[in-house]
């Protein structure tokens, strides 16, 4: 525990956040702490027309303390997160982004090559672990899939999941893109290689969790809906950090230029671990 708030230590005092006030462990500890973090039931998410329904032994915050959560935990602001689910077993974290994106095409989907975008996306990594370097950051390695690209046309959303390797460990990344008719909602989940094999899964519970209301489902798209102007490949190489030239031209790529989805485990972790045995004392109590 002692090396996790180590990192988180380290994490909110690198020049990404030079313009914020730096946090003690104690500060930290007290915001999370303090959080409206919510145990049961079904929440609604009110940027995307959608909500997550939660399971046994999940708890979730969402609006602005899921932005700050992000912030925190991962040396970034991100205007697109709407919830931070996390497991209270395992501690793995799920972050829920929505990109109003428009209503994207899924003819291309034949377009998307695994092996290319592996490859890119390995590139893009190898380049970001100069930035991890001066910020005292663990370097991250792409191992190779765990799964590739899949498209499940029934319920339309597409998921993967990558292999990644630290010096404090393996860990993997898994990402789930679910289509609805104004955009897309992004599901971002963070775990090590241990938690992931042991389970549960929590990108299919998750997935299972949340859902488009009626109205905003893919299924209720009309003509004279907005377009994203691309198609699902084009989508799935951006957002798992492939550079692509198909989208030059296209503003939408600079919402989708975010890191491919790996955020800083360790220092996530240490701030979740101390959460879960919140709940658990008040369980007891």
């Amino acid at each position: 525990m002692k090396t996790l708030i180590v990192a988180f230590a380290l994490l909110v005092t690198v020049p990404a956040l030079a313009d914020q006030p730096v946090l003690s462990e104690q500060q930290i500890r007290d915001e999370v702490r303090n959080m409206h973090w919510v145990r049961t039931g079904s929440v609604a998410l009110d940027a995307s027309k959608s909500s997550i329904s939660l399971p046994p032994d999940y708890i979730m915050i969402s609006g602005p303390e899921a932005r700050r959560f992000d912030f925190i935990s991962n040396a970034q602001e991100d205007p697109n997160i709407e919830a931070v689910v996390v497991n209270r077993k395992t501690d793995n974290v799920v972050f829920f982004q929505y990109h109003n994106e428009g209503f994207i095409t899924t003819d291309d989907w034949s377009d998307v090559d695994a092996a290319k975008m592996l490859t890119e996306i390995r590139d893009s990594t190898e380049a970001s672990n100069a930035d991890r370097r001066k910020q005292n950051v663990e370097e991250l390695h792409v191992v190779d899939w765990i799964q590739q690209p899949v498209f499940d046309r029934q319920q339309n959303v597409v998921f993967w999941t990558l292999r990644l390797h630290a010096v404090s460990g393996d860990l993997v990344n898994a990402i789930a893109l679910r289509l609805g008719r104004y955009g897309y909602e992004e599901m971002i989940w963070v775990t090590d290689q241990k938690a992931y094999s042991a389970g549960p899964n929590d990108q299919k519970a998750m997935l299972q969790a949340h859902s488009f209301d009626t109205g905003a489902r893919y299924a209720d798209h009309i003509g004279g809906d907005k377009l994203a102007g691309y198609g699902i490949a084009s989508l799935v190489a951006v957002a798992a950090g492939a550079k692509l030239t198909k989208l030059a031209g296209f503003a939408a790529i600079l919402l989708l230029a975010k890191k491919f989805g790996i955020v800083i485990l360790a220092a996530a972790a240490g701030a979740i671990a101390w959460v879960k045995r919140q709940f658990s004392r008040n369980r007891r109590a």
